[in-house]
């Protein structure tokens, strides 16, 4: 599935199901978006979310988060990287 296809899907479309699209969905001016920064693009090499730089919550920035790994979600990141 092409990544436009994808992030369409997964994001926007889902927004506009839950009937909050005119709220969230889209990175765009007035609409509220959380996301994580990382250093390279995690399409290209899953490792890079095991390491996160910055999180944007509500319109608030934390700049070098301290991040809880759960070894579950670890568990479940290396089947995708062996």
């Amino acid at each position: 599935m092409p990544l436009r296809v994808f992030y369409y899907t997964a994001t926007c479309r889902g927004a506009e199901m839950a009937g909050i699209g005119d709220i969230t969905g889209t990175l765009e001016p007035g609409k509220c978006a959380d996301m994580i920064v990382v250093e390279k693009n995690p399409l290209e090499d899953l490792r890079v979310l095991r390491n996160v730089d910055m999180v944007i919550v509500q319109g608030k920035v934390i700049r070098a988060p301290k991040v809880k790994k759960k070894q579950i979600v670890e568990t479940e990141l290396d089947k995708f990287l062996n």
